[in-house]
């Protein structure tokens, strides 16, 4: 098995479909009563085409407040991916790994994160209020069609205006990649 490397034409090519994978398999988190809360392109691991979502080290109850371990500022998660909700210590919920799963479907297809400072807290302020960055203009034009619009949801900065679940991105994931299937991408 292999990690998704987010520099890999591979990831380009074919990661919109690992992460729907992966976006599946949190429905499945989810409808077990947990939040994975640390979704990102290393723990989704891909064998054989296959993704696997992987790492619950960090899951929690659906609705209990973040336990926090060493300090008043200590937050759960890793801060490229992080929802705004998580950064406000707001009890973790379903959407907020939808809004993890759309900075990695970013990063996967741009080869970076949606939102980069060198600056810890500068970082954690992008994500409670700078607007994401839209898709690379290297892309071809159908692939942005298709999918600047998914993690321009994913990645909304209040919960409610996000998929309301897993299987409806994994639904506009789906839509996604057949529409822009006339670039040759997944």
């Amino acid at each position: 098995k292999r990690l998704i490397l987010t520099r890999d034409p591979q990831a380009r090519d074919r990661g919109p479909g690992w992460i729907r994978q992966a976006v599946l398999a949190l429905g499945r988190v989810h409808a077990a009563g947990y939040v994975h809360a640390d979704v990102k392109p290393e723990n989704i691991l891909v064998a054989d085409d296959q993704a696997v979502l992987i790492d619950l080290a960090l899951a929690r109850p659906i609705r209990r407040r973040w336990a926090l371990r060493i300090g008043a500022r200590r937050i759960e998660g890793t801060r490229p991916y992080l929802a705004p909700e998580t950064i406000r210590r707001e009890p973790p919920d379903p959407r907020s790994d939808l809004y993890s799963a759309g900075a990695t479907l970013h990063e996967t297809l741009a080869g970076r994160p949606p939102f980069v400072a060198e600056d810890p807290d500068d970082l954690l302020r992008m994500h409670l209020s700078d607007p994401p960055p839209p898709l690379p203009g290297d892309l071809p034009a159908p692939v942005r069609a298709a999918y600047g619009p998914v993690i321009q949801r994913c990645l909304r900065k209040d919960p409610r205006d996000r998929y309301p679940d897993a299987d409806a991105l994994a639904a506009a994931l789906a839509r996604a990649a057949k529409a822009s299937a006339g670039a040759g991408r997944p």
